[in-house]
Protein backbone atom coordinates (compact mmCIF):
# COMPACT_ATOMS: atom_id res chain seq x y z
CA UNK A 1 0.00 0.00 0.00
CA UNK A 2 3.25 2.51 0.90
CA UNK A 3 4.46 1.46 -2.48
CA UNK A 4 1.60 2.46 -4.19
CA UNK A 5 1.26 5.52 -2.57
CA UNK A 6 4.58 6.97 -3.25
CA UNK A 7 4.27 6.05 -6.96
CA UNK A 8 0.59 7.68 -6.76
CA UNK A 9 1.84 10.84 -5.13
CA UNK A 10 4.64 10.90 -7.93
CA UNK A 11 2.41 10.47 -10.60
CA UNK A 12 0.31 13.43 -9.57
CA UNK A 13 3.54 15.68 -8.79
CA UNK A 14 4.93 14.80 -12.42
CA UNK A 15 1.52 15.88 -13.73
CA UNK A 16 1.50 19.49 -12.35
CA UNK A 17 5.13 20.12 -12.79
CA UNK A 18 6.41 19.11 -15.65
CA UNK A 19 5.29 21.23 -19.02
CA UNK A 20 3.08 19.69 -21.45
CA UNK A 21 1.91 16.88 -19.19
CA UNK A 22 -1.59 17.15 -16.98
CA UNK A 23 -3.65 20.21 -16.46
CA UNK A 24 -2.46 24.18 -16.36
CA UNK A 25 -4.40 25.71 -13.61
CA UNK A 26 -5.62 28.16 -16.02
CA UNK A 27 -8.12 25.17 -17.37
CA UNK A 28 -9.20 25.22 -13.54
CA UNK A 29 -10.04 28.90 -13.26
CA UNK A 30 -12.24 28.47 -16.31
CA UNK A 31 -15.04 26.63 -14.58
CA UNK A 32 -17.90 28.89 -13.34
CA UNK A 33 -21.70 28.12 -12.42
CA UNK A 34 -23.91 29.09 -15.46
CA UNK A 35 -27.33 28.12 -13.59
CA UNK A 36 -29.02 25.73 -10.80
CA UNK A 37 -31.96 23.97 -9.70
CA UNK A 38 -32.41 23.80 -6.10
CA UNK A 39 -35.06 21.24 -6.27
CA UNK A 40 -34.71 17.66 -5.93
CA UNK A 41 -32.07 15.32 -5.12
CA UNK A 42 -30.16 14.11 -7.94
CA UNK A 43 -27.61 10.43 -7.93
CA UNK A 44 -27.62 10.21 -12.06
CA UNK A 45 -28.06 12.71 -14.70
CA UNK A 46 -27.96 11.72 -18.61
CA UNK A 47 -28.42 15.04 -20.74
CA UNK A 48 -30.05 14.68 -24.43
CA UNK A 49 -31.03 17.72 -26.49
CA UNK A 50 -32.23 20.48 -24.31
CA UNK A 51 -33.38 17.98 -21.46
CA UNK A 52 -31.55 16.64 -18.52
CA UNK A 53 -32.67 13.29 -16.95
CA UNK A 54 -32.51 12.75 -13.76
CA UNK A 55 -32.27 10.00 -11.45
CA UNK A 56 -34.27 11.40 -8.23
CA UNK A 57 -34.23 8.68 -5.60
CA UNK A 58 -37.28 8.55 -3.78
CA UNK A 59 -39.20 10.77 -6.54
CA UNK A 60 -38.14 8.70 -9.64
CA UNK A 61 -36.95 10.15 -12.76
CA UNK A 62 -37.25 14.30 -13.48
CA UNK A 63 -36.85 15.81 -16.50
CA UNK A 64 -35.40 19.33 -16.50
CA UNK A 65 -35.05 21.84 -19.76
CA UNK A 66 -31.87 23.14 -19.79
CA UNK A 67 -32.12 24.47 -23.61
CA UNK A 68 -31.00 28.10 -21.67
CA UNK A 69 -28.37 26.50 -18.77
CA UNK A 70 -28.87 29.68 -16.58
CA UNK A 71 -32.55 29.19 -15.73
CA UNK A 72 -33.03 25.17 -15.64
CA UNK A 73 -36.72 24.21 -15.45
CA UNK A 74 -37.90 21.18 -13.98
CA UNK A 75 -40.59 20.31 -16.52
CA UNK A 76 -41.43 16.61 -15.95
CA UNK A 77 -41.26 13.39 -13.71
CA UNK A 78 -42.02 10.12 -13.71
CA UNK A 79 -42.49 8.70 -9.73
CA UNK A 80 -41.16 4.91 -9.92
CA UNK A 81 -42.19 2.47 -8.09
CA UNK A 82 -38.79 1.84 -6.32
CA UNK A 83 -35.65 3.91 -5.66
CA UNK A 84 -34.40 5.48 -8.96
CA UNK A 85 -30.22 5.54 -8.72
CA UNK A 86 -29.15 5.63 -12.49
CA UNK A 87 -30.92 5.96 -15.77
CA UNK A 88 -29.63 5.82 -19.51
CA UNK A 89 -31.80 7.50 -22.23
CA UNK A 90 -31.88 6.29 -25.72
CA UNK A 91 -34.05 7.61 -28.02
CA UNK A 92 -37.64 8.41 -26.65
CA UNK A 93 -37.03 6.14 -23.72
CA UNK A 94 -35.41 6.59 -20.09
CA UNK A 95 -34.08 3.36 -18.79
CA UNK A 96 -34.46 3.77 -14.97
CA UNK A 97 -32.05 1.83 -12.69
CA UNK A 98 -34.75 1.50 -9.36
CA UNK A 99 -33.43 -1.10 -7.34
CA UNK A 100 -35.91 -2.94 -5.64
CA UNK A 101 -38.74 -1.76 -8.52
CA UNK A 102 -36.37 -3.24 -11.27
CA UNK A 103 -35.63 -1.89 -14.58
CA UNK A 104 -38.65 0.65 -15.33
CA UNK A 105 -38.72 2.15 -19.20
CA UNK A 106 -40.20 5.52 -19.21
CA UNK A 107 -41.55 6.98 -22.70
CA UNK A 108 -40.35 10.47 -22.78
CA UNK A 109 -41.17 11.39 -26.15
CA UNK A 110 -43.56 13.77 -23.98
CA UNK A 111 -41.34 15.27 -21.59
CA UNK A 112 -43.92 16.97 -19.67
CA UNK A 113 -45.64 13.91 -19.45
CA UNK A 114 -43.71 10.97 -19.12
CA UNK A 115 -45.40 7.36 -18.92
CA UNK A 116 -44.33 4.31 -18.13
CA UNK A 117 -44.20 1.66 -20.63
CA UNK A 118 -42.19 -1.11 -19.23
CA UNK A 119 -40.22 -3.12 -16.59
CA UNK A 120 -38.49 -6.06 -15.92
CA UNK A 121 -38.01 -7.40 -12.09
CA UNK A 122 -34.29 -8.93 -11.89
CA UNK A 123 -33.37 -11.27 -8.65
CA UNK A 124 -31.60 -8.85 -7.54
CA UNK A 125 -31.36 -4.49 -6.81
CA UNK A 126 -31.05 -2.77 -10.47
CA UNK A 127 -28.11 -0.54 -9.43
CA UNK A 128 -26.98 0.85 -13.11
CA UNK A 129 -28.29 0.29 -16.46
CA UNK A 130 -26.47 0.88 -19.92
CA UNK A 131 -28.20 0.68 -23.14
CA UNK A 132 -26.83 0.45 -26.61
CA UNK A 133 -29.11 -0.31 -29.45
CA UNK A 134 -31.53 -3.21 -28.46
CA UNK A 135 -29.65 -4.28 -25.62
CA UNK A 136 -29.91 -3.08 -21.88
CA UNK A 137 -26.91 -3.99 -19.65
CA UNK A 138 -28.51 -4.24 -15.82
CA UNK A 139 -26.35 -4.12 -12.76
CA UNK A 140 -27.85 -6.37 -10.30
CA UNK A 141 -25.66 -5.46 -7.16
CA UNK A 142 -24.65 -8.94 -5.43
CA UNK A 143 -26.64 -11.07 -8.26
CA UNK A 144 -24.62 -10.06 -11.23
CA UNK A 145 -25.14 -8.52 -14.65
CA UNK A 146 -28.49 -9.03 -16.61
CA UNK A 147 -28.57 -8.92 -19.97
CA UNK A 148 -31.96 -7.98 -21.74
CA UNK A 149 -33.06 -7.54 -25.11
CA UNK A 150 -35.36 -3.50 -25.60
CA UNK A 151 -36.50 -3.90 -29.16
CA UNK A 152 -39.96 -3.54 -27.82
CA UNK A 153 -39.83 -1.46 -24.79
CA UNK A 154 -43.01 -2.48 -23.08
CA UNK A 155 -41.66 -6.17 -22.87
CA UNK A 156 -37.93 -6.30 -22.11
CA UNK A 157 -37.14 -9.99 -21.73
CA UNK A 158 -33.99 -11.76 -20.83
CA UNK A 159 -31.16 -12.20 -23.21
CA UNK A 160 -28.60 -13.91 -20.79
CA UNK A 161 -27.42 -13.21 -16.97
CA UNK A 162 -23.33 -13.77 -15.72
CA UNK A 163 -23.83 -13.75 -11.82
CA UNK A 164 -21.98 -14.86 -8.97
CA UNK A 165 -19.88 -11.85 -8.87
CA UNK A 166 -18.83 -9.78 -6.54
CA UNK A 167 -20.90 -6.17 -5.79
CA UNK A 168 -21.33 -5.08 -9.58
CA UNK A 169 -22.21 -1.70 -10.06
CA UNK A 170 -21.54 -0.63 -13.82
Amino acid sequence: MKTFLIYFLLGVLMCLWLPGIGFSNSQYLSLRKVGELKEGSYSDVFVQGRYAYCAAAKTGLDIIDVSDPSIPKKIGNYDTPGYAIKLHVSGNYAYVADRGGGLQVIDVSRPQAPVRVGNYSTSGRVEDVCVIGTIAYVANGYDGLSILDVSNPAAPFMKGQCNKINWLDA
